[in-house]
């Protein structure tokens, strides 16, 4: 079992620019790419001073909770040990020593006390900034949870206040994401994905509704996803460019779970309805999607005008009856959206996608949810040995009889 160590570290930043560093006892921080959320977390810290206290209301402003980790593999390079090596060496004699092929790697491998046998393997650091949404405070035991989120809950925060209804007048999918954006001060990366609006209704933004559930519609049905990653920059990408290339294999396990469920979040078929008022006029409009002939139908009503179809096959895609649970040793390279090999002890081999990631802060535990799993077939490619090519196979092996080509069964 790989042995790794992580440290995490908070900071809380008030509009007025001060900083506040917060002393983190346990915590968590879950990556669903299924919520939005995208990004959400809680930071547990001892109860602070009664001013610090008052200071951290989620009510008061816009107070952002900057989480950083950093998992190494090896413990720090103390000054005792740089002195044994060089403390009798000339420079001559260092220059000699590393001359022009030195590497940061190199130096590493020299002076540091790895963990495991294989050696120092590269840090890796995630970071994120996360907006204040809740303070519990546990006076028996002397603890205060923060509870954190993504930057798509300002856009949920965020509605139009107006004594009527505005005709923004966009005609496009990225032009009505930009304007809720401005709205909020928050920036969109750029990018060419992009769709109509079908209805000129569905480019109304009525009164009281959050910028958010004016515009997710409108994403939904284009088959893409508004989401803002870990330092709140928001991106409008296509369903299908989300998936990271390349497979990684998924080790060191502490706990499977293996589920097949037609309740929950099972279905084969579903009907998203919308309903409006256009003028004097109520209005309805179907989207509906299926695999076949529907066995179970999940239906959808949404109170907004008709933003195209796509909707409803875009939900069907992302929902699969079998999903796997995965507790291992945390990884803070593994994330949402990669694809994912899961040789799990006693079940067939899968390859899918990881749909959700949470680090656990007191256990130095990752918990991997997958989705959209395809059993290997036994002979699939990915199961080779890395570097196995065709012409190594024995002279008159056959394709058909020994590799299945789509990898899958």
């Amino acid at each position: 079992m790989t042995v790794s160590s992580i440290v995490y570290a908070a900071a809380a930043r008030f509009p007025d620019g001060e900083t506040l560093p917060l002393q983190v006892i346990d915590g968590r921080v879950t990556v669903d790419d299924s919520w939005a959320p995208y990004v959400q977390a809680e930071v547990v810290i001892p109860r602070p001073d009664p001013a610090t206290y008052a200071r951290l209301d989620p009510e008061d402003a816009l107070i952002r909770v900057h989480v950083r980790a950093v998992q190494s593999y090896g413990d720090p390079v103390p000054v005792s040990l740089l002195s044994s090596l060089w403390s009798d060496v000339r420079l001559a004699g260092l220059t000699a020593r590393y001359g022009d092929d030195v590497t940061v790697a190199g130096l590493t491998a020299e002076v540091a006390r790895p963990y495991n046998d294989e050696g120092i393997r590269p840090s890796a650091r995630q970071s994120f900034m996360l907006t204040l949404r809740a303070r519990h405070l546990s006076a028996a035991e002397g603890k205060v949870t923060l509870t954190l989120a993504g930057d798509e809950a300002r856009a949920m925060d965020y509605g139009l206040v107006d004594s009527s209804p505005e005709m923004t007048g966009t005609t496009s999918v990225r032009g009505a994401v930009r304007l809720v954006l401005e709205r909020i001060g928050a920036p969109l990366a750029p990018g060419t994905a992009d769709a109509a609006i079908e209805d000129i209704d569905a480019a109304t933004w009525e009164p009281g509704m959050s910028g958010w559930d004016w515009v997710s519609p409108l994403v939904e049905a284009a088959n893409m996803r508004l989401w803002a990653d870990f330092q709140g920059l928001w991106h409008l990408d296509p369903l299908d460019d989300l998936y990271r290339p390349g497979a990684n294999q998924l080790v060191e396990f502490v706990q499977v779970e293996d589920e097949v469920a037609r309740d929950d979040d099972y279905y084969d078929a579903v009907v998203v309805v919308y309903r409006w008022t256009s003028g004097d006029t109520d209005k309805v409009a179907y989207d509906t999607a299926s695999n076949g002939t529907g066995t179970k139908t999940l239906t959808i009503e949404r109170d907004t005008p008709w933003p195209g179809s796509g909707a409803a096959r875009g939900i069907l895609d992302r929902m699969k009856a079998q999903r796997i649970t995965l507790e291992t040793v945390a990884n803070l390279a593994q994330l949402p959206r990669t694809t994912v090999r899961v040789p799990a002890p006693d079940l067939p081999e899968y390859v899918g996608h990881v749909r959700s990631v949470a680090w656990e802060f007191g256990t130095d535990r990752s918990v991997i949810t997958t989705r959209n799993l395809t059993k290997l077939h036994s002979a699939a490619w990915l199961l080779e040995p890395a570097g196995q090519r065709w012409n190594d196979l024995p002279t008159g092996s056959a394709w058909t009889a020994d590799y299945n080509p789509g990898g899958t069964e």
